[in-house]
């Protein structure tokens, strides 16, 4: 699971400075997953191509320190940025189980969106949404992307969840949202309309939405 969340990181943008930091492992053990990530073929070095380097199957155990073939006398604060050696992560099962990265990806851009870091939130909540594009994930990076200010995003994601599960009222609550937003007012009173129904089992979340639509109501009728 940790070698695929730090994998994710090595975009070609982000530096290894900011992968320690992104990471929230002790500085070590990323070195040794990046290290590893190397020895596979995984990662290049800037100016490098893929069949530059020696490749091995995955020579380098993640419970014991590696040194890492990256640049500068001082790699643990580099500022170089890695670019993908492959278009899909390493041949091995802690990198091939999606839904372990997924969730890992998952709860990080949660603690992201959580305190404000809607940039890096939007960024991982994208990769979650395409490996694992379930109602769940697409509605809460529709929230975030909502609560970023970014209408467009929030609308597509939004959408999506609704096509994976439209009976779900939290899902078109968001949605009404969106159009509140977009001040789309009567697109909000319909499907808040619809969401209170499929609500009642669910007296509070029935109630707040009541109000919702009420707000609506009363600017569609100005």
């Amino acid at each position: 699971m940790y070698v695929a969340y730090v994998w994710s990181l090595c975009d070609g943008l982000t530096s290894v400075e900011e992968i320690l930091d992104l990471s929230r492992l002790d500085t070590e053990k990323t070195l040794t997953i990046l290290g590893a990530l190397r020895a596979c073929g995984a990662l290049l070095l800037p100016g490098e191509l893929p069949g530059d380097l020696p490749v091995s199957d995955w020579p380098i155990s993640l419970d014991s320190p590696a040194e890492p073939d990256l640049p500068g006398a001082d790699a643990s604060r580099s500022h170089d940025r890695f670019a993908r050696g492959t278009d899909s992560p390493p041949a091995r099962r802690a990198v091939a189980e999606s839904s372990e990265r997924s969730w890992s990806l998952f709860s990080q851009a949660c603690v992201y969106e959580s305190s404000g870091n809607f940039d890096d939130a939007l960024r991982l909540f994208s990769i979650v949404v395409q490996d694992a594009p379930s109602a769940e994930h697409l509605r809460r990076a529709a929230q975030c992307a909502l609560t970023g200010w970014d209408l467009e995003l929030a609308e597509r994601w939004i959408l999506d969840a609704i096509e994976l599960n439209s009976a779900d009222p939290a899902t078109l609550r968001v949605l009404a949202d969106v159009y509140f937003a977009q001040q789309r007012y009567v697109r909000a009173e319909v499907v808040l309309n619809r969401a209170i129904e499929l609500s009642e089992p669910d007296r509070q979340l029935a109630a707040a939405m009541r109000i919702d639509l009420a707000h609506v109501r009363k600017l569609l009728s100005r």
